[in-house]
């Protein structure tokens, strides 16, 4: 492991929660103006767009402009860290990194296969009837789409981006399980019951109301087995990145894991609960947890023998470009 270095906290950690709360105070502040603005159009000047924005909730509001800050300073980001090229960003679209790609996808697609194999000897698992030729093709098509979407932009953000702020206030072992906690926490939402109080009245204070139901959400509608698996799969990717020094592992990982979870989804019916896995999601059993964590564990035994083997070289300039 490299030696943790503890005078980058504000270039790493502290930058990321700086930019996290600013996105939320942004929503915050704005969230109810354009809301009311909204409806007030849609009720003077009726027409599709207006018609269907305004019978969205608060919420999605709220969520849909806490993204426009992090958008439009993600690039900012990118370049503070160094990151100002797909290359230095870990994405290496060469023979060698579609290659790694293709060698994660398949086990990315195997690992869910293999679930859902074990799934089938332990509980009824039928196919949908109106499955044809023509519906196949479409699961197919978009569940790649999906996969592809889903796992290249959360690998920039989650290894490519976030993985490196935390690596630059520590170690590689922070980074991994700092980063892993972080995509863990963000994948659970604000509790529903929220939502239904915020849209009975919106008032100037209803954006910090949802801004913070959204920071301490989790508290609610905590899952713990989705959690640490989500957590289990977080620490594989950033063990998989910091071993490979690539993105395109992770991504094809990432990849075959949603691709084929979406085509399980639509393809199949899980017609029993059991306690190995308790549907057709891969964050809701025990089943998915162990093969996870044995992935992990695999990952973490090839690193400790290969940090024994191998003296990592790592400029003190551009520790937030490791690895690449």
């Amino acid at each position: 492991m490299i030696p943790t270095i503890h005078n980058h906290f504000w270039n790493g950690v502290g930058l990321l929660v700086f930019v996290y709360l600013a996105s939320l105070l942004f929503a915050a502040v704005l969230a109810p103006p354009i809301y009311w603005g909204i409806n007030a159009w849609s009720q003077a000047y009726p027409n599709p767009l207006n018609t269907y924005l305004a019978g969205k909730g608060f919420e999605d509001y709220f969520d849909r402009l806490r993204w426009v800050p992090l958008l439009i300073g993600f690039p900012w980001l990118l370049k503070k860290c160094g990151l100002w090229s797909w290359r230095s960003l870990g994405v290496h679209l060469d023979g060698s990194g579609c290659c790694w790609w293709r060698i994660y996808f398949m086990g990315g697609v195997g690992l869910v296969a293999g679930t859902a194999l074990i799934q089938s000897l332990a509980i009824p698992i039928r196919l949908k009837p109106d499955l044809s030729l023509e519906s196949v093709s479409e699961i197919l098509f978009m569940a790649l789409a999906g996969g592809l979407l889903g796992g290249f932009l959360e690998e920039i953000v989650f290894r490519g981006l976030i993985f490196r702020l935390f690596y630059r206030s520590g170690s590689s072992l922070f980074a991994v399980v700092g980063s892993a906690l972080f995509f863990a926490y963000t994948h659970f939402k604000m509790p529903d019951f929220i939502s239904e109080q915020t849209n009975q009245v919106v008032s100037w204070g209803s954006g910090f109301f949802v801004g913070y139901w959204t920071l301490i959400g989790i508290s609610q509608d905590f899952d713990a087995l989705r959690f640490f698996t989500l957590l289990v799969l977080g620490i594989a990717l950033g063990l998989l990145f910091l071993q490979k020094r690539s993105l395109m592992p992770c991504i094809g990982l990432h990849t075959g894991i949603v691709a084929a979870m979406l085509c399980y989804r639509k393809g199949a019916v899980v017609t029993e609960k059991h306690w190995l896995l308790d549907s057709d999601s891969l964050t809701d059993g025990v089943l998915p947890l162990a093969l996870l964590g044995l992935l992990a564990l695999m990952l973490a035994i090839r690193q400790n023998s290969g940090a024994r083997s191998q003296k990592l070289e790592v400029s003190s300039e551009r520790r937030s470009n490791y690895p690449q």
